[in-house]
This record gives C-alpha cells, sequence and structure tokens, in this order.
C-alpha cells in the first residue's frame, strides 16, 4: 500500500484486490471490520500481529502466515479478523 493511506483505504484497496491485511493496530481494524460488516462493504480479513512476533525478524512473520494459511484451509476470511501466532 502506498505510504500514507488511511486504515479505511486500506482495507478498502485490500478488499478489491482480495487480499487480507496483516497489521499491528489492532483498535482501528477491528473498529473499521465492524463498519464495513454493518454497511454491507466486504473485506478479505485481517490479522494482528501483536506480542513479541510484532518485534520479531520478518522471517518469523512469514513463517507463521505461513502456519496461519496450513492450519485454516480454503476458510473464506471475509470479515475475519484473528491473531497471528508464531509457528516456532
Amino acid at each position: 500500500m502506498p505510504e500514507g493511506w488511511a486504515d479505511e483505504q486500506q482495507l478498502t484497496e485490500a478488499a478489491i484486490e482480495g487480499r487480507c491485511i496483516v497489521t499491528g493496530n489492532r483498535g482501528d481494524f477491528e473498529d473499521l471490520t465492524r463498519e464495513f460488516y454493518a454497511a454491507g462493504r466486504p473485506h478479505a480479513g485481517v490479522l494482528f500481529v501483536q506480542g513479541a512476533l510484532r518485534h520479531a525478524n520478518p522471517a518469523a512473520v512469514a513463517r507463521a502466515l505461513l502456519a496461519f494459511d496450513q492450519e485454516r484451509g480454503d476458510f473464506p476470511m471475509n470479515y475475519i479478523w484473528g491473531f497471528l501466532h508464531s509457528a516456532e
């Protein structure tokens, strides 16, 4: 996403492209998920990176994303928000 985009714009653009947002910004994106749902505006999911994983190196986050994807299977992410956990 281009630098400086507002959270709502990021979530909207990700939805258009069918991409899930991965963020450490739980408060704003949790609220936006509720607002999008109430307005019937789809989005492709939000994963929150928290705790030690938020400060880990990018490889650790990538492993956690891979583990998340393998665990969830083909379950759709529409309007879902959840927490990304360390794969180690």
